[in-house]
């Protein structure tokens, strides 16, 4: 099983990219893990499972805490990509 994971929150521009560059690669994911922690929640079209942690953003780095929330989702034997939000993919990536 292949499962993306994406932290995301508060840039909806950059997460319809994300989307757009996923919808487009010839191999998806057999699951793609979404974690958002802002307000308001980010806006996912494709299906995703999306975990949105309490407490909510406000200061400081939340990437350990929502990392190991979407990594406690990932079935055993799994292989794991992270789909950035703000990164270029090629469709064949």
């Amino acid at each position: 099983m292949i499962v993306a994971i994406t932290p995301t929150g508060g840039r909806p521009e950059a997460f319809a990219l994300c989307e757009r560059y996923m919808e487009r690669q010839t191999l998806k994911p057999d699951l793609w893990i979404v974690v958002d922690d802002c307000e308001p929640a980010t806006n996912c079209t494709m299906g995703q499972m999306v975990i949105r942690p309490e407490p909510r953003w406000s200061k400081g780095n939340t990437q350990h805490r929502n990392l190991m929330l979407a990594f406690d989702r990932v079935p055993p034997d799994s292989q794991v990509i992270f789909w950035e939000d703000d990164d270029w993919y090629h469709d064949m990536y």
